[in-house]
């Protein structure tokens, strides 16, 4: 699943052993936009991210049904 991020909310849920939440304000401020693959790689034990634009956003899944596979398990209207 491509999913490229380029100005938004980006909420990281991840270690589901001990639960963390890390939230990314992507603004611009890196070369090349930020893909579910990035994600991955900064955070290896990810399982469930929320990306918000102003109207909309989609929330994923990673590794629910078959491993290493994203799946889109809702939306959102946005943070305005």
């Amino acid at each position: 699943m491509k999913l490229c991020m380029y100005d938004g909310i980006l909420t990281v849920m991840y270690d589901m052993e001990n639960p963390k939440v890390d939230r990314l304000c992507i603004d611009g401020q890196y070369d090349e936009p930020f893909t579910l693959e990035r994600v991955v790689e900064k955070y290896p034990n990810v399982y469930m991210i929320i990306f918000e634009e102003p109207l909309k956003g989609k929330i994923f899944r990673y590794g629910n049904h078959e491993p290493n596979v994203w799946e889109e398990v809702g939306t959102t209207k946005g943070y305005a």
